[in-house]
């Protein structure tokens, strides 16, 4: 399991997050599973969701 997110995901973050407005995700190539609903509020499915952003980040 993942701690954190990895490099890859956080520089992709980074070029589509627009932290003031908090806006412009929707050309990110993480938004399907970043916005993903969470089924339960967990440390394993936090991680396993660092986890879905950081395999799909080393994808592009």
């Amino acid at each position: 399991m993942h701690d954190e997110l990895s490099e890859q995901a956080k520089t992709i973050c980074a070029r589509h997050y627009n932290f003031k407005s908090r806006s412009s995700c929707l050309p990110c190539p993480l938004i399907s599973e970043c916005h993903k609903p969470c089924q339960a509020h967990t440390q394993e499915a936090l991680s396993s969701w660092r986890e879905r952003i950081n395999r799909l980040a080393a994808q592009q």
